[in-house]
């Protein structure tokens, strides 16, 4: 009987032991799942209130502004190449040099530069051209030739954009240059057989050359077109100008302290044409 009794309480305290082995297991699960259905509804939470976030007016509102602000502007700076045809009337200096055999020099003046270009406040534009140089008008007589040449050194244009497009520019423009002409006729000198010193070698050199330099001003219409644009704000630009380059006075050229005007013009109307490689600002 009382072996009985201890048999009963050993296998009543075995049961209390292993009910207490068991049940923290079984609560361990119980909680991960309930962690993992609350998580759900945590993120289910989340993702309502981000939708219903998207599409308020507030937060359109305020997306739209960020893309405005953070968008590269209309405004550029650049490297400029460009290429010009500009007129140049040498009548009456080809009358004054015909009697002597020489033919006429003739017109257009065809000239290569390169600068900078800047666009600001998305509708100022100012050019910077290092040079404009003109390829060599040129007359021969046998072995005398005369040679004109035509350049624009440190031009300054400043325009005013009418249409404020990132892609397509039509302005009007102003400017100031230092213009550059020379004016030279080249013989061979004549030596002297007979010399007898340095003095007496050359016997005759008619070479001569002039120069004038003025201040000169432009003045016209420029449009500009982007034709391809990379996703960070870069890309290139086709422009053309079309107006007028001239000087402020007389060109008269100096000639061995002689002032001559051989009375050409050159610069009337000028067109010019290139291409600007830009980057946002």
């Amino acid at each position: 009987m009382r072996l009985s009794a201890k048999f009963l309480a050993v296998l009543i305290l075995l049961s209390s032991i292993s009910n207490a082995q068991v049940r923290p297991h079984e609560n361990a699960v119980s909680n991960k799942d309930s962690a993992r259905h609350y998580q759900k509804v945590i993120g289910d939470m989340y993702r309502q209130a981000y939708d219903s976030l998207r599409h308020s007016e507030a937060y359109l509102q305020a997306l739209e502004k960020y893309k405005q602000y953070s968008k590269p502007g209309a405004g550029y700076y650049s490297v400029v190449f460009f290429a010009e045809v500009t007129q140049a009337d040498f009548g009456d200096l080809n009358k004054s040099i015909a009697p002597s055999g020489f033919g006429p020099l003739k017109g257009p003046t065809y000239r290569l530069g390169m600068g900078f270009s800047w666009q600001f406040h998305n509708r100022c534009i100012l050019d910077f051209n290092f040079f404009a140089l003109g390829l060599d008008h040129t007359t021969k007589k046998g072995n005398e030739s005369i040679k004109s040449t035509f350049a624009d050194l440190f031009q300054f244009n400043f325009g005013y954009d009418f249409i404020k497009s990132p892609r397509i520019n039509i302005y009007p423009y102003v400017g100031l240059s230092l213009r550059g002409s020379n004016l030279s006729y080249n013989t061979p000198a004549q030596t002297n057989p007979n010399y007898t010193s340095i003095v007496d070698i050359v016997e005759n050199a008619r070479s001569v050359d002039g120069s004038a330099t003025n201040l000169g001003y432009q003045a016209g219409l420029g449009l500009e077109y982007v034709l391809h644009e990379r996703k960070k704000g870069g890309g290139t630009i086709f422009f053309v100008k079309v107006g007028t380059n001239r000087a402020f006075g007389n060109q008269t050229y100096s000639v061995e302290d002689v002032t001559y005007d051989p009375k050409i013009r050159q610069g009337d109307w000028i067109v010019t044409a290139g291409f600007k490689f830009f980057a946002r600002r």
